[in-house]
């Protein structure tokens, strides 16, 4: 069985022992990299990201297309004898994503979980308790895919009522909300009030994820599945001057938990870039479908014997439907640059906008000059422009 877990709004630095032992003890185990990078800011763009395995550019077009299939590699999945099942607390009509990730005809899955009018804590509880049933009684010839969509940890930041240790003070009620505006000016001049509403959803999530570890361990499951977990895309707390998520391209945007359980591999870390793209093609890879990756994937196989080129490109979500702000980011730098807003699947210029350091602290090449900064991309970034795959021309790298 494979399960591919898709975290809400969780950014990587509130992964710890403490705060959630669950998550972290099996990141211990397992295989991890040097980052974990959303290739979006947003939601939607996580999904098409992970789901389909494309670069959010196309996310626009994949959308209006009249005959969308849906994800290429859950079809190649699919087709190689795969049962594909969906776990969803989220409402996953939000921008087009069920039609998006599963096509219009809605037939590429096997099995979607039913949407009642509930809570969030209280969803994502009946959405692990479904998981875990149908991953017991699943007939062990069967080889399946399920997908697993959490949403406490969405804004408003929500748990049950009845959780024990929570992070006090908090503003608002565990089920209940507060204004965005509300929630800004507490980031701004009260953080722990919002931030501790973040950590108590974080919390509830982690609970969950060690009820389905534990019932898989219990049943004798856990060592022959393999085992995703990724965050959608991270969540700001005013740091850089926003709320949420879906405007820049900061660390807390996009550095989310990425990491594989494998069956027959222990810990072992990886020193590579690995993006939301990638767990698809690693996924196809798995399961032998490796020679179809470049017709399925804007991704890589992170278990590929080949070298890999060490960098991911992550886009904008929350100024237009089809992006023209992006970060490509290495293991030491980050890159943001833009296209031509008006036209960027067309657009013949690129605009360097920002070098930032692992920090996010701005780094002024040289003097500052032009000529700076076209040697300083040349030297680190020119093996990352050429791989990517929407960029035909770009002005001044030549």
């Amino acid at each position: 069985q494979i399960f591919l877990v898709i975290l809400e709004s969780i950014r990587d630095d509130v992964i710890n022992a403490e705060l959630t032992p669950n998550i972290f003890a099996l990141r211990e185990q397992v295989l991890t990299f040097d980052k974990g990078i959303a290739n979006g800011n947003a939601t939607h763009y996580g999904w098409y990201s992970i789901v389909n395995s494309q670069f959010p550019l196309f996310w626009e077009t994949h959308r209006d297309l009249p005959d969308n299939l849906g994800s290429a590699p859950l079809l190649m999945m699919k087709k190689a004898g795969y049962t594909i099942n969906v776990h969803t607390a989220k409402d996953l009509r939000y921008l087009y994503g069920l039609s998006i990730m599963f096509g219009k005809s809605k037939t590429l899955f096997d099995f979607i979980s039913d949407h009642p009018d509930i809570p969030p804590p209280n969803q994502d509880q009946r959405i692990t308790d479904e998981l875990i049933t149908m991953s017991i009684d699943q007939d062990p010839s069967e080889k399946s895919m399920n997908l697993v969509f959490l949403d406490s940890t969405h804004y408003p930041y929500r748990w049950p009522e009845d959780m024990e240790n929570e992070r006090r003070p908090f503003a608002g009620d565990p089920l209940g909300g507060l204004p965005l505006n509300e929630a800004r000016n507490l980031a701004l001049n009260d953080k722990e009030m919002i931030f501790n509403r973040y950590l108590n959803s974080l919390r509830f999530t982690d609970d969950l994820f060690g009820q389905f570890i534990d019932a898989l361990k219990r049943e004798g499951l856990f060592e022959q599945s393999v085992i995703v977990v990724v965050g959608d895309h991270g969540q700001q707390f005013m740091e850089h001057g926003f709320m949420m998520h879906g405007r820049t391209l900061f660390n807390e945007d996009l550095h989310v938990p990425l990491f594989m359980h494998i069956p027959g591999r222990s810990h072992e870390h990886l020193d590579i870039v690995a993006s939301e793209m990638d767990i698809m093609a690693t996924l196809m890879d798995l399961c032998g479908l490796g020679p179809e990756i470049p017709l399925a994937s804007d991704g890589k196989s992170l278990l590929s014997k080949d070298p890999i080129l060490d960098f991911t490109v992550a886009a904008a979500a929350g100024l237009q439907n089809t992006p023209y702000v992006f970060a490509v980011e290495t293991e030491e730098w980050k890159l943001i640059f833009e296209l031509e807003a008006r036209a960027p699947k067309e657009s013949r210029l690129l605009f360097v906008k920002r070098i930032l350091d692992n920090n996010d602290l701005e780094f002024i090449p040289g003097e500052g000059k032009e000529e700076d900064y076209r040697r300083f991309v040349r030297e680190n970034f020119a093996d990352a422009f050429e791989e990517i795959g929407f960029l035909e021309v770009l002005s001044g790298l030549d």
